[in-house]
């Protein structure tokens, strides 16, 4: 799939009703086997700076989509005590760190902090179904709307430091694991 496609095919849907997210995932899921990173944004108006999720609930959604349907777990596909509730196994602390230090320094002009409430709306149901598909890799960052104080440039700025800082800590991951599988060899 070339960036075109990919464009077409899940930048530009906009529809925020379940039957087309959910027929959108299903494409997606395919291409997220040969992907290193998913990360979901969102738009928030609760929020002046970035908000990086560290998990997602399955179940307890208070919001209708444009057709009045509410997201339900499917016990059939996710386990009972997964619909519950699904965490990033990305660092998402060691992540906000990083992109704090980045707004500090001045490259920047949006902090970030961990959030632990996606907003049980469509945004926590697409992000909960992309935990359930792989949970290592995956993660969803909530922005502020566009204002005088908050542009388009200063929100790309802080997502691309959020995904640099992200690939980083995965790297360091990877890193510690081979370590110990290499030390239990021993």
């Amino acid at each position: 799939m070339n960036d075109q496609q990919f464009h077409r095919q899940f930048v530009c849907q906009r529809n925020e009703s379940l039957n087309s997210i959910d027929y959108t995932l299903i494409n997606f899921y395919l291409f997220l086997l040969t992907t290193k990173l998913v990360v979901h944004c969102g738009v928030s108006k609760m929020t002046d700076n970035l908000k990086i999720e560290t998990k997602a609930f399955g179940n307890e959604y208070t919001n209708p989509d444009v057709n009045g349907c509410v997201p339900k777990c499917d016990t059939k596909v996710v386990d009972e005590q997964k619909c519950k509730c699904i965490t990033t196994e990305i660092n998402v602390k060691k992540v906000c760190e990083k992109v704090s230090q980045c707004c500090k320094n001045g490259n920047i002009k949006l902090d970030a902090q961990p959030s632990t409430n996606a907003g049980r709306y469509l945004c926590e149901y697409i992000y909960f179904a992309s935990l359930n598909q792989n949970c290592r890799r995956t993660v969803f960052i909530h922005v502020p709307e566009l204002s005088e104080q908050c542009s388009a440039a200063d929100i790309a700025a802080a997502i691309k430091c959020s995904i640099e800082a992200i690939l980083e800590e995965m790297c360091i991951s990877a890193q510690n694991e081979n370590s110990e599988k290499s030390a239990l060899r021993m």
